[in-house]
């Protein structure tokens, strides 16, 4: 169980401010959502039909670095921490 002094820790390494109302109240909460990872630690993820309801396929995808090196566009250039992009030109016609 999740105590008021460790609420009181937690407060203090975030820099929070924290009421001592609060703290219990906080505690309370944090128990149960540690008791209810418990719960969720029991479930099967082998079970297909509940561990993805959703074909994972058109959700995800691949990413893959590339090199620009000498590809940047013509006004382009590299800085130190990346490369400018050019002002997009708002104006209305």
């Amino acid at each position: 169980m999740i105590t008021p002094e460790v609420i009181r820790k937690l407060a203090e390494l975030s820099a929070l401010s924290v009421s001592s109302s609060d703290e219990a109240v906080y505690a309370q909460q944090l128990t149960q959502v540690l008791n209810y990872m418990d719960v969720l630690r029991q479930h099967n993820p082998l079970d297909a039909s509940v561990s993805w309801p959703i074909d994972k396929q058109t959700h995800t995808r691949s990413d893959h670095a590339v090199n620009l090196n000498g590809e940047l566009p013509q006004g382009f250039h590299r800085t130190h921490d990346g490369f400018p992009v050019p002002k997009i030109s708002t104006a209305q016609s």
